[in-house]
């Protein structure tokens, strides 16, 4: 018997001890089957100690799937390390469910045997004919319907032994010379860079800076191909937004040929086993994921890209926290790649890396080919007023007028899906307010939605305080801008592009196709549409509120609205047509919008920089956020207090807190917040912390290492 350390996806403090009656040979890093108390789930076997402190232990039976790569599994225990999670924590993120994934059976194809049928007829020699001339193993819905029969012909065909079932096997990736784009010479330098850190093994973070429209994704195609030729190896490119991967993907396969691997939360079940056993198997040479990609059992990394490093939603910020920037960093320094960061508005946490010689830059300064960065005005909403209840003003509304009759197109942007945020009584006052948090309930017409807990009810016609009908919606939404641009303009083609409309990649491809071949002229859309599209006849992008990120008032609001003002303003003006930006905000002074105007991002950085500086803030200092939560405000509040008081005093360290979260009530969870800012990486000392401190049993503690938000 040997005795297995195994590492569970379940939320315990330690590996497990368990018996293997298999031989210790070829068992590290092998998925088992154990049970955990009454049931019996999947663990990786992480140790293989001499011996074990109980007496008695469960057995492990081995599970008939690979080992994952040793990188694979110290990158599973690192990222629970330094987020100070349970060790199963990150396994969890790679098992699907907890569990090894059921393998997909391959599909059955036909391919033909050279038998005659005793009776020849039409339909079946079209079925013989279409088989021979296709020269490869086709479903047989696929074979009828190429060759415009039943399936029930195949079907006939196959039990006369006139057509042969073999498994459709994975095809291995065959490049296309003819789509390959000539690079700039910058495109080039940078590809060659990253290709030879690729070729020789070396871990580089590479900066990829480069502003909207300079070709940054050639870079790395052409990075791809150079991997796509070798004989084996895999590539990870993360994406923030699933909703970015149809134009992608279709770009992606109109350069190489083939369609890459997909990883994201909406992909089907049956996709996603695929996917994960693809990966495992090494098959899988290039995948495009969402940030759980990096949880993949890859068995031979060869590069890692991010694109869009700066995204904030690379940060789960939900019960197992980390960030997905800076784990791939930790993914390819284990697997000796090079990691690609792509952003034209890098997080100032690279910028810096960047300035201190830890990251390596590439830079790309132009866009590519004749397309210029677009003009940037503001339009001072306190001259160029809306009107009442109404978020278009004048100076906009005849930019898009004048877009319309050329024939060009618009992009309103607005990082507020639903109708409005408000619902409020003009008779006494009442706010709809959520009945579990401390949020107010957003409209979505015919419903009140919380966005926070997902609380939903009928939108009354009366005030449930005064039995008033006169209630009103407050403030814009993604629908009450399309509602206003269709009063204005009612016959433009107008559509929108939200979490509520844009649900699957299928309704994202739909949005970019309408966008691509004309058939919109208006597009309201969030953060969604805001990057990584190409839009050739967009002329014209309208900021409906500008200020919008500036009111968070968190330590990266300013960082944040830059990017993502900087990123929408990018889509206008990509290809001949000169594009222009306009931005409504009530601060037109503000040194943000100045930068934006001239796209002067390197003078706004070294702002930022120097107020982060002074107040030893990220990038110059370490965050780690505690996040209590309970049913019982006073239980919360008490534990906060104890906590703080059997904080370690040391050099270099600092407690903030305990104050209420921003919002304070979450599914009738009091949440209050605690702050431990440090010169360097405190960890141990965290941990220890709170290893040695009681907590009572109401109260959940959640750790945030290098928060990104503070709500």
């Amino acid at each position: 018997m040997t005795v297995v350390r195994v590492t569970v996806p379940l939320f315990l403090p330690k590996a497990l001890d368990y018996a293997l009656e298999e031989g210790a040979q070829g068992v590290l890093n092998r998925f088992v089957e154990v049970p955990v108390g009454k049931k019996k789930v999947h663990g990786l076997v992480t140790e293989l100690p001499e011996s074990s402190p109980f007496d008695k232990l469960k057995t492990a039976t081995l599970l008939d799937a690979p080992a994952v790569s040793a990188q694979t599994s110290q990158f599973y225990h690192w990222v629970a390390r330094y987020t100070l999670s349970y060790p199963g924590e990150s396994l969890r993120a790679a098992l699907p469910g907890g569990y090894v994934p059921e393998p997909v059976v391959p599909d059955t194809g036909y391919l033909p045997t050279g038998k005659m049928p005793e009776k020849m007829t039409d339909t079946r020699k079209k079925v013989l004919d279409t088989s021979a001339e296709c020269g490869e193993a086709l479903t047989q819905a696929e074979l009828a319907r190429r060759a415009g029969v039943s399936p029930a012909v195949v079907k006939g065909l196959a039990e006369q032994g006139c057509l042969r079932a073999v498994p459709i096997l994975d095809a291995e990736p065959v490049l296309s010379p003819a789509q390959v784009p000539t690079l700039s010479a910058a495109q080039k330098a940078a590809a060659d860079a990253v290709a030879a850190a690729m070729t020789g093994r070396t871990f580089t973070p590479f900066l990829l800076d480069g502003v909207t429209g300079s070709g940054k994704t050639e870079v790395y195609f052409d990075v791809l191909a150079e991997q796509l030729a070798q004989s084996d190896g895999q590539s990870l490119i993360l994406v923030p937004e699933i909703a970015l991967t149809p134009q992608w993907l279709d770009r992606f396969e109109k350069r190489f040929g083939f369609r890459p691997d997909v990883w994201h939360s909406s992909i089907a079940d049956g996709a996603r086993r695929k996917t994960w056993w693809r990966v495992l198997e090494g098959k899988a040479r290039v995948v495009i994921g969402a940030r759980s990609a990096l949880f993949l059992p890859f068995a031979d990394l060869r590069l890692v890209v991010v694109d869009e490093e700066h995204d904030s939603s690379y940060k789960q910020e939900e019960v197992f926290r980390y960030h997905g920037r800076d784990m791939a960093i930790v993914r390819a320094r284990l697997a000796n790649c090079p990691v690609v960061l792509a952003s034209a508005t890098p997080s100032l946490e690279s910028w810096n890396n960047t300035a201190e010689g830890r990251y390596t830059l590439l830079h790309l300064p132009e866009r590519h080919g004749d397309a210029q960065l677009p003009a940037v005005r503001m339009i001072d909403l306190r001259q160029s007023k809306t009107g009442a209840d109404a978020y278009l003003s004048p100076t906009l509304l005849a930019a898009i007028e004048d877009r319309l009759a050329k024939g060009e197109q618009t992009l309103l942007f607005l990082n507020r899906r639903g109708y409005a945020p408000l619902l409020i009584c003009r008779g006494c006052g009442h706010r709809f307010n959520c009945p579990s948090c401390d949020a107010s309930l957003v409209v979505h017409g015919a419903r009140l939605t919380c966005h926070h807990c997902g609380f939903t009810e009928h939108t009354p016609e009366t005030c449930p305080s005064c039995d008033s009908p006169s209630l009103h919606a407050f403030g814009p939404g993604t629908r009450k801008v399309i509602q206003e641009v269709l009063q204005h303009f009612p016959h433009a083609r107008a559509a929108v592009a939200d979490r509520d409309s844009v649900q699957s990649d299928a309704d994202m491809a739909d949005i970019v196709t309408r966008m691509e071949q004309g058939a919109l002229d208006i597009l309201i859309g969030t953060q969604m549409i805001a990057k990584g599209h190409h839009f050739p006849n967009l002329t014209l992008v309208g900021v409906i509120d500008a200020d919008m990120g500036l009111a968070h008032g968190d330590l990266r609001a300013a960082e944040r609205t830059f990017q993502l003002l900087t990123q929408v303003a990018g889509r206008a003006g990509r290809a001949e047509k000169p594009g222009e930006v306009l931005l409504q905000t009530y601060n037109p002074e503000h040194p943000l919008f100045a930068a934006l105007k001239t796209f002067d991002r390197d003078a706004f950085y070294a702002l930022e920089l120097k107020s982060r500086k002074g107040g030893g803030f990220p990038p110059f200092g370490r965050l780690t956020a505690l996040i209590l939560s309970g049913p019982r405000e006073g239980e919360v509040i008490t534990c906060g207090q104890h906590l703080a008081r059997q904080f370690p005093q040391a050099d270099g360290l600092r407690l903030l807190g305990p104050a209420p979260a921003p919002i304070a009530r979450v599914r009738d969870k009091y949440r209050y917040r605690l702050l431990v800012r440090s010169s360097q990486p405190a960890h141990a000392l965290v941990k220890h912390w709170l290893e040695s401190t009681p907590v009572p049993k109401g109260v959940r503690i959640d750790i945030d290492v290098d928060p990104q938000s503070f709500y």
